[in-house]
């Protein structure tokens, strides 16, 4: 009997609730001898909403399991560095947080664009020096197939035209390696938030280079 009342419960959450835009919930019911089941089924609801009924005696809760809490949900990550050694230790770093995934490794540019077609990661973390294909173009080659992924570029180079470059292909942060230590999972939670990136030292060269911007126009039209 109780499993032709989740049948129709099943038919109850996918039409009455369809418009809420929720899935994934989870059947929880025990009956007059305290035993328990758990059932998944299909269905939509809000989040953390519950819907409890009673039939022949037996107490059905449902719940909406979450999904979309950010502490909770896993971040799956592509790395990209030429050398053997910076990957492992980016991916130890990242590994022992349990919200983050490390789902594929790449040793240069194109093998990097191979990788994110087929796995579709959160994020991109790439090196700017590698071989067959630069970073940067890299970079933007992706935002070019993928424009919501995210870009996280992760070098040595400090240099004012490469810190523009990388803006201008779209990435959402810069982190020097050598700030790595401590900025990293701050770069990559910031990210995660829809938010953007730099590290502190080049983001006065950004702001630099947008005021000469500023003065150069100004002067091109006799302002």
């Amino acid at each position: 009997m109780i499993n032709n009342f989740i049948s129709k419960l099943q038919v109850l959450l996918g039409t009455h609730f369809a418009a809420v835009g929720w899935e994934n919930l989870l059947l929880k019911f025990s009956n007059e001898r305290g035993v328990r089941r758990e059932t998944k089924i299909q269905g939509n609801l809000k989040d953390n909403s519950q819907l409890c009924f009673r039939q022949g005696g037996k107490s059905i809760m449902v719940t909406r399991m979450k999904r979309n809490d950010t502490s909770t949900d896993i971040f799956r990550i592509v790395i990209a560095d030429d050398h053997f050694l910076i990957r492992e230790g980016l991916r130890s770093i990242l590994e022992m947080e349990n919200n983050l995934k490390v789902v594929g490794e790449a040793k240069d540019g194109m093998e990097l664009l191979f990788l994110v077609d087929q796995l579709d990661p959160d994020l991109v973390m790439l090196d700017i020096s590698m071989p067959n294909l630069q970073g940067i173009e890299t970079a933007r080659l992706i935002k070019m197939r993928h424009p919501e992924m995210n870009i996280l570029i992760l070098t040595m180079h400090q240099e004012n035209e490469f810190v523009i470059a990388a803006v201008a292909a779209g990435v959402e942060g810069y982190l020097l390696k050598e700030d790595a230590p401590k900025d990293l999972l701050l770069a990559i939670e910031k990210i995660r938030q829809g938010k953007g990136f730099i590290s502190p030292a080049l983001a006065k060269i950004l702001e630099e280079s947008k005021q000469l911007l500023g003065a150069a126009l100004k002067f091109a039209l006799g302002s």
